[in-house]
């Protein structure tokens, strides 16, 4: 995976009218403490997935998860009803792939949080930063 697409992922909006961005921008205006994520799991999950996730999720980076699906729904956006499960994806398409039985612990540092679309080339592109409190 390139350096330019890691990051990792804290809720999946999907499609949004253009119509809406400026609004969805202002609503995801969430302040969030520092955090720090220190990934130490390599997993392979179905269709060949290959993630880097931790053993354990920061109250932080919980409280800004809840905090923004609180702003997604009040935007009638949609919010998964999935377990969040912070990860950064290494690859894809590795079916077959065998993990490493360990991976050296990696901080992954963040002051704040953005909302990214998603490009037709696969490139994503950062539409706002928000910078935490």
């Amino acid at each position: 995976m390139p350096n330019a697409k890691l990051h990792l992922t804290l809720h999946f909006i999907g499609a949004v009218p253009q119509s809406r961005v400026d609004e969805v921008m202002s609503g995801l205006a969430i302040p969030a403490r520092p955090v720090v994520v220190t990934l130490t799991q390599v997993d392979i999950w179905p269709h060949g997935l290959v993630v880097l996730e931790p053993k354990t999720v920061p109250d932080p980076l919980c409280m800004l998860h809840v905090e923004l699906a609180a702003a997604l729904r009040a935007q009638a956006l949609p919010v998964e009803r999935r377990r969040f499960r912070p990860h950064v994806t290494l690859a894809r398409e590795a079916v077959g792939t065998q993990v490493p039985p360990r991976h050296p612990p990696l901080a992954w540092r963040a002051s704040g949080h953005a909302l990214v679309q998603s490009l037709p080339d696969g490139r994503y592109q950062v539409l706002r930063h928000y910078r935490g409190t």
